[in-house]
């Protein structure tokens, strides 16, 4: 399996009914037995009985809960996708650059300023009529030439020391 991150609460603002969209995508493709989808996080309040049943029993995804171990999480992933189109911070991103574990997310807010700053605006997709066609090609995209990926985000790490400094970044 290619192990795709899922990091933070599951809620519908994270992006939960993107993620659905894409594994019925994945399906669809018969392609459900190549990728596992990681959450980590707790599922939130707000989502009914119902819907977590429904993911809960798919093979696809596993749910693991909230974890305080960085490196546990990031060294069982192969890429970390981050669904939220209004996170102002980038926090998953900026952990994920460190870990060297290719990201892909949506292109707006701290996450687009991130990618914009360390030369990884490849890594994201454009919020438009084709978002979850779009995620899954990128996922796609990244497995099967994950070496390179892998190499880039080393460099947008170096990069990303070198521009968020403290010393440099606060004055």
């Amino acid at each position: 399996h290619f192990r795709i991150g899922i990091i933070g609460r599951i809620t519908w603002t994270k992006g939960l009914r993107l993620l659905i969209e894409l594994s019925s995508l994945i399906k669809k493709f018969d392609s459900s037995n190549d990728f596992k989808f990681m959450l980590y996080g707790d599922i939130s309040n707000d989502i009914s009985n119902e819907v977590k049943m429904k993911l809960l029993g798919q093979s696809i995804f596993s749910f693991l809960g909230f974890e305080q171990d960085k490196d546990k999480i990031y060294n069982s992933v192969d890429l970390v996708l981050h669904l939220n189109s209004k996170e102002p911070l980038g926090r998953v991103f900026l952990e994920a650059i460190d870990y060297g574990v290719p990201f892909i997310g949506l292109k707006s807010g701290g996450i687009a300023e991130i990618a914009n700053t360390t030369n990884l605006n490849s890594m994201l997709v454009d919020l438009d009529d084709n978002l979850v066609q779009s995620l899954f090609e990128r996922i796609i995209l990244v497995k099967e030439t994950y070496s390179y990926f892998q190499k880039k985000m080393l460099l947008a790490k170096q990069l990303a020391k070198d521009t968020f400094d403290l010393c440099k970044y606060v004055y």
